[in-house]
């Protein structure tokens, strides 16, 4: 059985309000997997690199309950105007907030990445924010600022 791959077809992203942000093009082409199914909404203004996964949705489920067929619930990922989505990045159930960074490998997973900060890591934190025209970085670079 073949995976389904919802970027070999330009028109799934002809739905209303293009939530793609770009063409699907632009995401074949750096080999991003977007699954949208669920609610996806990115910014035209924002910059991916290779290889970034994105997954909004997921199975509903309880310690007791056996997973069955139609079962999935919404896990939103909304990523805004000029953040940088940097290669093999992995975003699941999150905001990405306008000037954000994601650094590479890194995954976002159940949270919300402020605006102009940089994260790296998994999961992610913050290592850098965006202040007074430059980025400032946790001392030494690998510690996470609070």
């Amino acid at each position: 059985m073949s995976e389904y791959n919802p970027m070999q077809n330009d028109d799934y992203f002809d739905r209303v309000d293009s939530p793609a942000g770009h063409t699907a093009q632009y995401y074949r082409e750096r080999g991003c997997r977007l699954d949208v199914r669920g609610t996806l909404k990115i910014a035209p203004s924002s910059r991916w690199g290779y290889y970034v996964t994105v997954i909004t949705l997921s199975h509903q489920r309880s310690k007791s309950e056996v997973i069955q067929d139609g079962a999935l619930v919404d896990r939103p990922v909304i990523v805004g105007p000029d953040a940088w989505i940097c290669t093999g990045a992995t975003l699941y159930n999150c905001i990405i907030g306008e000037g954000a960074i994601v650094s590479v490998g890194a995954v976002v997973r159940s949270q919300e990445v402020k605006p102009f900060v940089m994260v790296a890591g998994n999961p992610a934190r913050v290592i850098a924010r965006y202040i007074d025209g430059e980025w400032v970085y946790a001392k030494p670079k690998w510690e996470v600022l609070e």
